[in-house]
């Protein structure tokens, strides 16, 4: 039986990724930085920060054959807070610590989950994995850096690294807080303030989180891994009046379009090398 070590909060991705490998019979185990309510499919949860020197007793105990570090999507980071600046030296010094301990315990794979988040401006052309990355804020720098860490750690030791981009993910909210890619903040701002502020020139490619989970569970079981650097991205593309449109029509109050449509066209849409949403 397959092992994994998943760690960060139980993110609705978490979720249906550690239920989709319950049900491939893989052994599950978790580590998140504060308690939460262990699910059934899970077979051990362990609850410490990431900094502790009881990461490398942890893996030890559960010898993963692959560990998948949330990255960009562990909620447990508050990249809300006002001291967003010791949030990101946090996760720095948090990945580190992870990545140092799956070396000394001989962890043959390690996964880490990034986003499009890492390449803040838009562009005319599709994003493609061997394009340099263009942070400007303190969470995209962090997750940047990450993003460098995991790669070198890669190289300058046995572990098979992979870094994955899951590229403009999006999904049904619980609540408002959850409201954090494009779709769901603008149907949270028709829903707020009965208006959307849209540019019928900017294109993006959502990618539902059922389908990065069946795309990722093709790479875990990979047996040859081409590439360091993975988009995992939909094919569709829509631009945000479009996105307006679906809103409105099913929305049962009048909301107000706002047309700041302005320059040339502009898109952020992560493509692999292939072209294809998953390319391995």
């Amino acid at each position: 039986m397959k092992s994994i070590l998943i760690i960060g909060s139980y993110y609705s991705f978490t979720r249906k990724l550690i239920n989709k490998l319950y049900i491939e019979k893989w052994r599950i185990y978790t580590l998140v930085k504060y308690k939460e309510k262990k699910l059934s499919e899970v077979f051990e949860q362990y609850v410490f920060d990431y900094s502790s020197d009881s990461i490398r007793e942890i893996i030890r105990s559960c010898k993963p054959h692959v560990i998948i570090f949330t990255g960009a999507y562990d909620s447990s980071f508050n990249w809300n807070a006002i001291n967003i600046k010791d949030t990101a030296l946090k996760y720095i010094a948090d990945l580190s610590n992870l990545l140092m301990s799956s070396s000394t315990q001989g962890v043959r794979r390690f996964i880490y989950l990034s986003s499009e988040i890492v390449f803040n401006n838009d562009y005319i052309v599709d994003i493609k994995e061997d394009m340099p990355v263009y942070p400007n804020s303190y969470m995209s720098m962090a997750i940047s850096i990450g993003e460098n860490m995991t790669i070198h750690v890669g190289q300058a030791t046995q572990i098979d690294t992979s870094l994955v981009r899951l590229a403009n993910l999006y999904d049904i909210p619980k609540n408002k807080e959850s409201c954090n890619d494009t779709i769901t903040k603008m149907c949270l701002e028709a829903a707020t303030n009965r208006r959307l502020e849209v540019n019928a020139k900017r294109t993006f490619a959502p990618l539902y989180v059922d389908d990065a989970v069946e795309a990722l569970y093709l790479l875990l079981e990979s047996k040859k891994r081409e590439h360091k650097i993975y988009h995992i991205s939909s094919m569709d593309e829509v631009t945000e009046d479009k996105i307006a449109k679906l809103i409105i029509n099913n929305y049962s109050s009048p909301i107000d379009i706002i047309d700041s449509t302005k320059g040339l066209s502009k898109k952020k849409s992560c493509r692999g090398q292939s072209g294809k949403r998953e390319n391995y």
